[in-house]
């Protein structure tokens, strides 16, 4: 049936259940990270999820983004990490 747009069939649906249950994961810990966590610190380890995944995909599927992508999560991993420094004193 294409109810969603595309085929939604028992196969598919076993191959993202994976992904399903990584994002609930991800959306759990981070609830529990805030318990132990300020805000602005939480939100600078959240930003380097991004290059975690990157770096994942690369060594899982030896797939690179482009450049320009690469650098833009650079830089918002840079930017990331000064926010964090400042607010650890």
């Amino acid at each position: 049936p294409e109810k969603y747009g595309f085929p939604v069939t028992f196969a598919m649906s076993k191959k993202l259940l994976p992904m399903a249950l990584g994002w609930v994961t991800y959306g759990i810990s981070g609830v529990i990270a805030l318990k132990y966590l300020n805000v602005p610190m939480f939100s600078a380890f959240r930003r380097f999820t991004t290059i975690i995944v990157m770096y994942g995909e690369y060594k899982l599927r030896g797939r690179l983004p482009p450049r320009d992508q690469q650098a833009a999560v650079l830089v918002m991993c840079i930017g990331a990490a000064i926010a964090g420094v400042t607010d650890l004193a």
